[in-house]
């Protein structure tokens, strides 16, 4: 799997490079894309793309206020 346009932010938790997107089948056989930390284990939730999950796992919330 190529991401072109959005690379991989680190671990929000852990801060752990070792992220990874994942493609599996649902129970319906249609292909999902989540992403996930492999120091920590978290995930994003199942995306119908790759890009909505890494775009799904690189939102972060600004903790400025």
């Amino acid at each position: 799997m190529t991401i072109v346009d959005n690379p991989l932010l680190s671990c929000p938790f852990c801060g752990s490079d070792w992220v990874e997107p994942v493609k599996v089948l649902n129970k319906s056989n249609k292909t999902k894309f989540y992403v996930r930390c492999l120091q920590c284990g978290a995930r994003t939730r199942n995306q119908n793309t790759i890009t909505d999950a890494v775009k799904l796992w690189n939102r972060r919330t600004n903790n400025a206020e």
